[in-house]
């Protein structure tokens, strides 16, 4: 699975800031922090996925920040944001996007 995807902050997604990402992330490429690119940090992720327009990710955030405190995960840094089969539809409906956040489970 190569390609990019976007990062935002926590601070940004849970003021429901989603017209201004940070920037882009890449499993493959090198970081260039100068140019908004980096790579996504090894760790454990709470990973969740939606089918369909752009417009339902707001939705996904909120049930992922609302497990996360019934779980007592900390979540930590950015959501990353990436295009499952972007380049195999033409339907928003069909689009999967994958978010992850770095987690903790509180001891």
């Amino acid at each position: 699975r190569a390609g990019i995807g976007s990062f935002i902050s926590l601070k940004k997604a849970k003021a429901a800031q989603f017209g201004d990402y940070d920037g882009l992330f890449s499993l493959v490429m090198e970081q260039d922090k100068e140019n908004g690119t980096m790579l996504r940090p090894a760790g454990t992720y709470l990973c969740g996925y939606i089918k369909g327009e752009w417009k339902k990710i707001p939705d996904l955030y909120q049930k992922m920040f609302e497990y996360a405190e019934t779980h007592q995960i900390e979540l930590t840094g950015y959501a990353f944001e990436q295009g499952i089969n972007d380049f195999m539809t033409i339907s928003e409906t069909e689009y999967v996007t994958e978010i992850s956040i770095k987690a903790e489970t509180s001891s």
